[in-house]
């Protein structure tokens, strides 16, 4: 605990953000959160997902994962993009007290279907998708763990092609096989 709180304190800009360090402290309070839930142990489970919401690690990762991804460009309603490194730590600090925290109403736009139509997409506001992050970041662990193994669809390092590689395992199994050409 007390280097999450040393790094804090010698950072005093975005580029003397210690990445490797951030995400490591961040692996760390996850792995935590994690070993709590499995012995069942409900408040220390909170507890340990309020302090990784407010660490100085988790807070540098969430804007950094909002303000690189293809949306970093696009404003919310408030019309901000944080492009500048001062913008970025400055949001970084701001993020750390969420107590009295209310989220910005979404931007509208309206997007065409295949169709001819027009479906409705929002657009919240970075400082709201960098809380949405700290929050994925501190349920994400409990989240994985109880997720079915075969589930692929919306999680973190899984994908179609994992889906794809699986079936043809199974497909291609002898056991397979045999099950199918009996009937």
């Amino acid at each position: 605990m007390k280097t999450r709180i040393y790094q804090r304190l010698l950072v005093k800009n975005w580029s003397d953000i210690d990445w490797n360090k951030a995400e490591s402290d961040l692996a760390d309070l996850q792995y935590e959160i994690l070993k709590a839930h499995k012995k069942e142990d409900y408040k220390k489970v909170s507890t340990l997902q309020h302090a990784l919401v407010r660490s100085f690690a988790a807070r540098c990762l969430a804007v950094r994962k909002v303000t690189s991804n293809r949306g970093a460009n696009t404003p919310g309603i408030d019309g901000k993009t944080y492009n500048t490194d001062v913008e970025k730590f400055e949001a970084v600090k701001a993020a750390y007290n969420l107590s009295k925290y209310k989220a910005d109403p979404v931007r509208r736009v309206y997007i065409p279907r295949p169709d001819g139509k027009k479906r409705p997409l929002g657009i919240p506001t970075i400082k709201d998708r960098v809380v949405q992050t700290l929050y994925l970041f501190a349920l994400g662990p409990i989240a994985e763990e109880q997720a079915d193994i075969r589930l692929y669809g919306f999680r973190m390092h899984h994908g179609v092609h994992d889906c794809v590689t699986y079936l043809n395992l199974v497909c291609s199994s002898s056991m397979v096989a045999k099950q199918y050409s009996n009937k």
